[in-house]
This record gives C-alpha cells, sequence and structure tokens, in this order.
C-alpha cells in the first residue's frame, strides 16, 4: 500500500520488489503517449482501455507513470476531480489463473469478501458506487482474462479499467492505444540530444558512468538506440553494459550477439532480464501457424506490405492480423507492417536452423523485389511516379537483400531484370553510395566466370548503366570506358534491347567527352534514337533528341538545337512524359536566353519548375532553379536573382551531382560580381572547382567568371590570363558564345590598357562569331563594345548610335544596357544625351553587325577626307551606306548593287532611302550631285 497525495494507491509488485512500489528510476519521454491516454480516459465512452505493445516497450512503466499523475502525486497536474475514489495499480503478472484478479483488485481496492461464493458479483456490487479507475498490468498470460474483465465492468456505471497486455482482449466496449517504440533520431538531426531513445541512454549511462559524454559519444549512442529499434528495455540494457564497455564494443556486440542485452539488476522479473527472454515469453503465446510465419517474416528488413508478405512468406490477412494483436509485428501504416528489429534478428536465428525453408523463402523474396524493379520508364517518370518511387523507398531494405541474395547465389535472371529500374530509383533519389554498391557487388561476381551469353548480356547490361551513372556523377573517364566496352561486349551477340541501352549511354557520354567530336557524337545520338524507337522506347528516343539539342546549343547552331528542342518535346507532350517535359522545357529556356526572347524563356521555365516539383524531380528543380537565376541576372532583376539562386544552393547542397552543385554555385558567383561583392564571389568559384570533374564548359565559364573578378580588382594581367584560358577552352571544343563573349571582355580590356590593335581585333571576332551563331545578346554586347571603342576614336556620333541601339533593344542584358547608358553619358552633345540621333533604327540588327565590322576593319584609323566630309553631316552616313552610295555614283542598278553586295534587293532600297534623308536628296542623281559637292565621293 503507498498512500500518493490524498489517494491510496496500491502495487501489487512481485516477490522480488525492493521498491515497495516507489519507482527509483526517472521516467523519460513517452508525454504524448501520457496526454493521449488521459484524454481517452477523460471520455465518458471510454470504460475500457487496453495498452498494447511488445514485451519492452514500456507499457507497465508508462501506466505507473500515468497512475502518478493520475493520482496528483508532486507536481503533476491531472484532471481535476476524474477518479475521485482513486486510482488504483494492480500487477497480474504472478498470477496464474485469470480467476484470481478478482482477489487482487479487491485487495487493492480495501474491499474483503463476505464468502467465497461469487466473487464477481460481491466485488461489482462494491464498486458500483465507486468511481475510480483500475490498472490492471500484464494480462496477456490469463487464459479467459477477457471474461473477468468483462464482469468487472458490466453493470459497473463509474469504473474505469485501464489494462495492459500484448494483445488486446477483444471486448465489445475495449477501446485500444498501442504504444510504439521511442523516437530515435538520424545521425544528421541537429536535435540528436531531444530525442526520448537518446534522453533515456544517457540517463541510464550516466547511472553507471558518471562522466558520461553524450557528444563524444553521439554516433555510437544513436546506432545502439537504431539497433535496438527505440525499445526503453534494450536500450536500459545497453546502457547498462557501461560499466565493462564503450559505446562502440556495445553497439557491435549487439549487431552480433542478441544475448547482450540483459540485466541483474534485482527485482526485473525473471521473463524481462533478457531481450531474448522478452521475446521468446511472446513466442511461446503464438500457436503453430503464427509461429512458422512470424519466422518467414524475419526474411524482410525495414517493414513489408502485405502483397509482398503473400508473394514471399504465404501470408494470410488473418494471420498478419493475429500477429498484430499479438504484439509481435507492428499495426500497418500507410499499409506497411513492422517488425521489430530485435524480434526479427530472433527469428532469423530460429529461421537459419530451418536451411531448405530459408533457402525457398530467400528465393521467394528475391523474386519478388527484383521482379518489382523490372517496371517500363514511365513508372519511374510518368504521373505516378512520386508513389512508386516512395514505394521504393519504403522497400530499399528489402531491395538491398535481395539484390544481394541474387549476386551470392548467381541468380543473374533476376539482376538482369531489376538493374534498369534500380538505376533509375538511384538517378532520381540521389542514391549515389547505394547503387555503386550494388554495381561492385555484381562486376565482382561475374568477373570471375567464364563467359556465355547470360553473363556476357548482363555484364552489357550493368557496364551501360555504370557509363550512365558515372556521367551523372560528374566521372568522365570512368563513363566513357565503360560505355566503351558495354557496347564492344553487346554488339557481336545481337542483343536488341541490351544494345540499346548500351548505345544510349555511349551517345550521352560522348556527347560530353573533353575530345568528342560534334558530328560524331551527332551520329552516335542519331543511331541511339534510332535504336530507341526500333525497341519501343520512345520517351527515351525523345531524350535522344534533347541530348543532340543540347550538343547543337553548345556549338551555338542554334536554329539546329531548337529543332531537336522541340521535336523531343513533342514527343514528350504525346507520350505524356513528365519528365522528357520538365527537361526539354528547361533546355528550351536555355536556348532562348542565348537568343535574347527573355519572356519566351520565363514561360517554359514557371511551367518546367511547376512540373518539377509536383514530379520531385530534384535535378530538374534544381536546374531550372538556377536557369531562373541566370535570366533574372540577364535582365537585371538581381534580388529575383538571388532568392532563385539561394533556393537552387540550398538544394543542391543537399542532394545535388556534381554539375547541378557547380553550375548553381558559378552563377551565384557572377551574381555576387555583379553586385561588387568580389570576395565572396571569389569563394563560390573556389566551392565549384571541385564539383566541375570533367565539364569543360562549367570549367570555361568558372574561369571566365574569375576573370571578370580580378578586372573588378584592378588586376588587369590576372584578368587577361584568366580569360584567354577560357577562350581557348572555348575555341577547342567549339563552344561559340564563350568565345564570342571572351572577345568581346578581351577586346574591352585591351582597350582600357591602350592596346588598340588588339581591340579591334577581339571586336571584330566577336562580331563574327556571334552573327555568324545568330545570337541577338551577344550581337549587341559586341556592339556596344564597338561603341566604347568608337568613342574612343572620337567617333561619337556612332557610338551614340549604337548605344541608342543596345539601350532600346528588348533583347540586350541589362549588363550590356547598363554600359550603353554609361556611353551615351559619356559622349553626350553638350553634357547630355538629347543630342543622341537614331542611326541604326530602321536597320536591321545584323546589318549593322556588318557596318560596323566593316568599321572595324578599316586598316588606317586615321580619317581620310571623305570619312572627314561624312562625319560633319549632322547625321552621318554608315559604312554600308556610304558603299552603297559610291556604287550608285559609278551608275549600278539596284539588282547589281545587290548581287556585288550579296545582300537583298529590298535592302538596298531601304539604304537608299536612308541616304536620300541624310543627304537631304529626292533621287539618284541628286544624292551622287550632293555627294560629290560635299567630297563624300
Amino acid at each position: 500500500y503507498v498512500k500518493i497525495g490524498a489517494r491510496t494507491v496500491i502495487y501489487m509488485m512481485n516477490d522480488q520488489s525492493a521498491s515497495g512500489g516507489k519507482q527509483l528510476t526517472s521516467f523519460i519521454g513517452r508525454e504524448q503517449d501520457i496526454a493521449a491516454i488521459m484524454k481517452l480516459l477523460a471520455d465518458e465512452e471510454c470504460r475500457l482501455l487496453t495498452v498494447t505493445g511488445p514485451g519492452g516497450i514500456g507499457k507497465t512503466r508508462l501506466c505507473v507513470e500515468l497512475s502518478e499523475r493520475l493520482a496528483g502525486s508532486g507536481s503533476y497536474e491531472s484532471p481535476a476531480g476524474l477518479f475521485p475514489d482513486g486510482v488504483f495499480f494492480v500487477s497480474l503478472q504472478a498470477l496464474e489463473a485469470a480467476g484470481d484478479i478478482y482477489a487482487v483488485v479487491a485487495a487493492a481496492v480495501g474491499f474483503d469478501f463476505y464468502d467465497a461464493h461469487r466473487p464477481e458479483k460481491q466485488l461489482s456490487h462494491y464498486l458500483a458506487e465507486k468511481n475510480c479507475l483500475l490498472i490492471l498490468d500484464n494480462l496477456e498470460h490469463l487464459v479467459d482474462a477477457s471474461e473477468v474483465i468483462a464482469s468487472l465492468t458490466g453493470g459497473v456505471a463509474q469504473v474505469k479499467i485501464l489494462a495492459t497486455s500484448r494483445e488486446p482482449l477483444f471486448l465489445p466496449e475495449e477501446w485500444l492505444y498501442r504504444v510504439k517504440r521511442m523516437s530515435v533520431p538520424d545521425l544528421k538531426d541537429p536535435r540528436y540530444a531531444d530525442f526520448d531513445a537518446v534522453r533515456l541512454f544517457v540517463e541510464r549511462a550516466r547511472r553507471v558512468r558518471h562522466d558520461f559524454a553524450l557528444e563524444e559519444e553521439k554516433a555510437c549512442v544513436i546506432a545502439i538506440c537504431r539497433l535496438v529499434d527505440g525499445m526503453p528495455l534494450a536500450i536500459e540494457m545497453a546502457a547498462g553494459w557501461l560499466r565493462s564497455l564503450n559505446c562502440q564494443d556495445i553497439a557491435q556486440e549487439i549487431e552480433q550477439n542478441l544475448d547482450l542485452l540483459q540485466t541483474h539488476i534485482l527485482g526485473v522479473p525473471q521473463r524481462q532480464r533478457n531481450m531474448r527472454a522478452v521475446i521468446d515469453y511472446s513466442w511461446q503465446l503464438l500457436d503453430v501457424h503464427e509461429q512458422d510465419l512470424f519466422l518467414k517474416l524475419s526474411v524482410f528488413e525495414g517493414g513489408f506490405t502485405q502483397e509482398a508478405a503473400a508473394a514471399a512468406a504465404g501470408a494470410t490477412l488473418q494471420t498478419l492480423s493475429s500477429l498484430v494483436d499479438k504484439s509481435m509485428i507492428g499495426a500497418p501504416k500507410n499499409g506497411r507492417y513492422h517488425l521489430h528489429e530485435l524480434s526479427r534478428r530472433y527469428a532469423t536465428e530460429k529461421l537459419a536452423l530451418k536451411p531448405e525453408v530459408e533457402t525457398t523463402l530467400r528465393n521467394r523474396h528475391c523474386n519478388y523485389f527484383c521482379a518489382y524493379l523490372d517496371q517500363p520508364y514511365r513508372f519511374f517518370y510518368g504521373r505516378e511516379s512520386r508513389q512508386n518511387l516512395a514505394a521504393i523507398d519504403a522497400d530499399l531494405s528489402n531491395i538491398e537483400s535481395a539484390w544481394s541474395w541474387a549476386v551470392n547465389n548467381k541468380r543473374w535472371d533476376v539482376l538482369s531484370d531489376a538493374i534498369q529500374g534500380l538505376y533509375h530509383y538511384a538517378f532520381l533519389r540521389f542514391w549515389h553510395q547505394g547503387f555503386q554498391r550494388a554495381l561492385d557487388l555484381a562486376f565482382a561476381a561475374l568477373e570471375s566466370l567464364a563467359a556465355s551469353r547470360e553473363k556476357v548480356l548482363l555484364l552489357g547490361k550493368l557496364l551501360a548503366f555504370q557509363a550512365s551513372f558515372a556521367l551523372s556523377m560528374g566521372r568522365q573517364q570512368e563513363a566513357q570506358e565503360a560505355a566503351d566496352r558495354s557496347f564492344s561486349l553487346l554488339e557481336p551477340w545481337g542483343a536488341g534491347l541490351e544494345l540499346s541501352n548500351a548505345a544510349l549511354s555511349r551517345a550521352w557520354v560522348y556527347r560530353f567527352a573533353p575530345d568528342r567530336d560534334p558530328a560524331q557524337a551527332e551520329e552516335l545520338i542519331l543511331e541511339a534514337a534510332v535504336a530507341m524507337e526500333s525497341t519501343g522506347q520512345i520517351e527515351l528516343q525523345g531524350f535522344m533528341y534533347a541530348v543532340l539539342g543540347g550538343l547543337m546549343n553548345d556549338i551555338g547552331e542554334y536554329r539546329a538545337s531548337e529543332r531537336w528542342y522541340r521535336k523531343a518535346l513533342d514527343i514528350s507532350r504525346r507520350m505524356d512524359d513528365p519528365r522528357g517535359i520538365t527537361g526539354s522545357l528547361s533546355s528550351l529556356s536555355r536556348l532562348m536566353i542565348a537568343l535574347g526572347e527573355h519572356e519566351e524563356a520565363r514561360i517554359y521555365l514557371q511551367e518546367g519548375l511547376q512540373l518539377a516539383w509536383d514530379m520531385d524531380y530534384k535535378i530538374f528543380y534544381i536546374g531550372i532553379l538556377t536557369r531562373m537565376g541566370q535570366l533574372e541576372l540577364v535582365v537585371g532583376n538581381l534580388d529575383s536573382a538571388d532568392a532563385n539562386l539561394e533556393k537552387a544552393l540550398r538544394a543542391a547542397r543537399e542532394w545535388g551531382k556534381p554539375y547541378e552543385l557547380a553550375n548553381a554555385l558559378i552563377t551565384a558567383a557572377q551574381l555576387k560580381t555583379m553586385q561588387e561583392e568580389l570576395s565572396t564571389a571569389r569563394k563560390l568559384y573556389a566551392e565549384a572547382l571541385p564539383h566541375i570533374e570533367s565539364s569543360l564548359l562549367l570549367e570555361a565559364e568558372r574561369l571566365r567568371g574569375l576573370g571578370c573578378v580580378a578586372w573588378q580588382e584592378g588586376d588587369l594581367k590576372s584578368a587577361r590570363e584568366m580569360l584567354m584560358a577560357s577562350r581557348e577552352i572555348g575555341e577547342a571544343r567549339r563552344f561559340r558564345l564563350l568565345v564570342a563573349q571572351n572577345d568581346v571582355a578581351l577586346g574591352r580590356l585591351a582597350l582600357q590598357t591602350g592596346d588598340a590593335g588588339e581591340t579591334r581585333l577581339r571586336l571584330q571576332r566577336a562580331l563574327q562569331e556571334s552573327v555568324q551563331i545568330g545570337s541577338p545578346p551577344a550581337i549587341l554586347d559586341s556592339l556596344i563594345g564597338a561603341g566604347e571603342w568608337l568613342a574612343e576614336a572620337n567617333d561619337g556620333n556612332l557610338a551614340r548610335g549604337l548605344a541608342q541601339l543596345v539601350g532600346q533593344s528588348p533583347a540586350a542584358s541589362a549588363e550590356s544596357k547598363g554600359r550603353a547608358r554609361d556611353l551615351l553619358q559619356a559622349v553626350a552633345v553638350d553634357g547630355t544625351a538629347a543630342g543622341t540621333v537614331d542611326l541604326f533604327s530602321d536597320q536591321d540588327l545584323v546589318q549593322t553587325a556588318y557596318d560596323i565590322l566593316a568599321r572595324l576593319q578599316e586598316p588606317d584609323p586615321v580619317l581620310s577626307p571623305i570619312e572627314a566630309a561624312n562625319r560633319q553631316l549632322p547625321e552621318p552616313l554608315s559604312p554600308r551606306e556610304m558603299e552603297l552610295l559610291r556604287l550608285v555614283a559609278a551608275g549600278k542598278s539596284n539588282r547589281e548593287i545587290a548581287a556585288e553586295l550579296f545582300i537583298a534587293l529590298g535592302t538596298v532600297k531601304s539604304h537608299l532611302h536612308h541616304i536620300y534623308q541624310k543627304l537631304g536628296v529626292d533621287s539618284r542623281t541628286q544624292a551622287i550631285v550632293r555627294g560629290r559637292g560635299l567630297g563624300l565621293l
């Protein structure tokens, strides 16, 4: 008998208890459980509440704590007046028959039977006037306990019963509450010390080792808590070993030996002195069918579905439900059952005693999970991919186990079925280390075998996916070697599907190869596209077209790039392939930015970002956010660029593959350069370097960016070296846009250092390259560079015209427009820009580029008399217009002029119209006379 507050609570402890009911250890965690149970007990409808859970989960300790709080012990607050007649805790573990319950309950509530006749009636009559709570602990071993409980609750209006048992009582009035394991953290969780399992371990550890420091043992403590799956009793037993072992040794021993988990503390019941005894006690309560299924379920790791249990272990819903009721497996959550890790190891040991049964069972398990991965492309990338990938997430431990069994038992057929799905999962879920482990395991087993068709086909297939995986991780050399070997192995065997996969991997690898010939890469990609179409893999055919579009984009073949990108998008929309749609939209946005079509790029990016988010395509999500940052950077919305790039970097650092992370870092560094945060920009470029691997395009972008940083810092020598290094990569790899961009920068740098010859040469090359690839932003960037040169050459009128053209063009970048504004101010008439004349408003951009190119190519910078005369005009003739006027004076017809200058007849007429306006005349004859009079001819 123990007095708690104003009420009497009776603890019926076992004979070995020395506590007299007083708890000698502190209560850790379980606050949500306490609150939930109190809420249920406060419900008038809840008369009988059974708290269930496996042995060692802490049901008894939870209810002891609950009884103390309900009785108002200490500082705890309990529902006011909930049980005015008392809370009585009664342990039933020492009872051998259900009928004895009446006697111990009567003793607990202070009732004496007046005779031996029908004790249940006497007790019920006594309790009828009471408003109290009976906590009956450990009911599961008492046969017919349900009948006794029913008699106690029948006709007793106020009394409530809280029972603990490993299985329900199956009474109509019964409410259930399942006690689950304690929360266990992940190693990366910064709040790891707040998790109940860790708190319990630390508290018990300090009882046996007062100087125990969690910070020093963090990883091993978390490992122990995970190994015992958050079971409180097992955690306490593990902590007790700190008397003689450190945490690392304890974790290793638990992995190898279930018997380590035991205690020698006095007062602990025999069946709870070690975890084997705890589980064995529950095992003995199962019937033969339940025992058989329980052993078979041990083949699953990390839980299982009813479908998987039926396929691998022959489970029925009825037997699964029975094991749930008896707390041998966890109740299904989100369609999945859970077998406690310690129980699974106990069952695994018993199953190993039946090797034939185990072999059959593991083969069925292996067949099921490898077949589950053998799914079509749309399973991984289609509209239902999120839930499909989530299902694989849940069964990843089972899949790894199945793969290992297949390798170790030479199940080449199921490995061949599983590899493609395993690759897609690894690519989408960033399961890099796991996929590499799977490949290494299979390669090690295959390499030692004699050649056979089965081995060659599987090895070739594995190599193809190794190549694609290595490429996605930035390991170009490994990818190329694997792709070449895969194709050479498979080609002689004429294996259609396997060879098509090898062709795809080889084509994708060669698209990025450092020494690739664009023509050869194009041929391989088209060959792979045909192979995909012939094997019915239409979505992958579209993917190959997108890869080809990317190749054309890199080398500045923008018309061809757009054609292939749109073809890929058409296929993806027709096949309702969200992955293909997202990738094509992202690629098209890159192209549109290069073409200066900013609003169209924004439309593609917005649709692509929404799809990437909806479908959980992390790679595309990172890439599109980065591209959005690039677009905002180009148009000058620096705050928006910053926000997008911050999201992209956060996602890339958490999930990213090397290319995506490096790309986001380089773009962020470009932004910081524009914001004049040069030290931050340098740090970002340095962080990007290890992730660039073999992407020469990114390396060239990084070098160009560092050149711009050095330039702003005033280190012109280093700036030139970086820009030249970037240009050399662009020249070697035919990154033509990059070449043009570097030439503009080098020309401007030469202008600053007074090297007029290099300035003209670089700007000529930039204009030629940008016109040939057809990139308006690059042309405009080159023109404003030429305008800056013209201003230095005292040709302010022409410089003003170019500045106005660039400043008004929607295709120009914000950076080019900023330079145009600066140039207008620098060459303003009478100190303002009001006197600028629109020299090029009616002229084609390409034609303007050719006119300025001709001006740059003039061999002598000293003005000729004719040029001097032209500059005296309020609105000088352009170089092209001067050329036209000379041909008119020579008596050439419009058609002859068009043929000689390789321009359209309409362009000739347009130029003549501008010439007449500038000279103030109305005809060819008047133009010739006026030109001679002014000294222009």
